[in-house]
């Protein structure tokens, strides 16, 4: 039997690894400080539960062409920043999930 984490449980330890509200990841706010770890969260929700694109979008307040967007270009960022990376791999592991799972 494998664990599979809540969208809810994914954007608190995103929020609190990034050290922002849980609040804004899925609030109105655009700044980077809060896109990055709102966009690796929707790739991670995606990646790690069985949710739809559509699904992921309601629990972010948001579009599924948004979280459509995330889980294009989170890839690219995590080949391209080791810090980031690392930030995801430790998310995989504390989530209780293989890297690269699925």
């Amino acid at each position: 039997m494998s664990f599979a984490p809540t969208i809810s449980m994914i954007q608190e330890r995103v929020a609190a690894l990034f050290g922002v509200p849980r609040a804004d990841l899925i609030g109105k706010t655009h700044s980077h400080a809060v896109t990055r770890p709102r966009h690796v969260a929707m790739a991670l929700a995606r990646e790690l539960t069985e949710r739809s694109f559509p699904e992921i979008g309601r629990a972010f307040r948001r579009d599924h062409t948004s979280v459509m967007y995330a889980v294009r270009v989170v890839p690219e960022r995590i080949r391209r920043d080791p810090a980031l990376r690392a930030k995801v791999e430790r998310l995989r592991a504390d989530l209780g999930q293989a890297e690269g799972a699925r």
